[in-house]
């Protein structure tokens, strides 16, 4: 496969290979957040028992979440 830039691989970061964020049409949600398909990668700025460049970070709750924005 080669992808639009011009690549055959996907993205790495540190020896992580990118989050690739496509819609599936098939499910309810929205997986690619209103974009367009594009790679995603998260990089944490608070401290992430799995890692720093891990996609969810188990330490990080909605609890004080008032309902404002996304």
């Amino acid at each position: 496969m080669t992808y639009r830039s011009g690549n055959s691989e996907p993205p790495v970061l540190a020896g992580r290979t990118w989050d690739y964020m496509a819609d599936d049409p098939e499910t309810p949600g929205d997986e690619a957040r209103g974009f367009m398909p594009h790679w995603d990668h998260h990089i944490w700025f608070v401290e992430n028992p799995a890692g720093a460049l891990m996609p969810f970070n188990r330490a990080v709750t909605c609890e004080h979440h008032t309902g404002h924005g996304h």
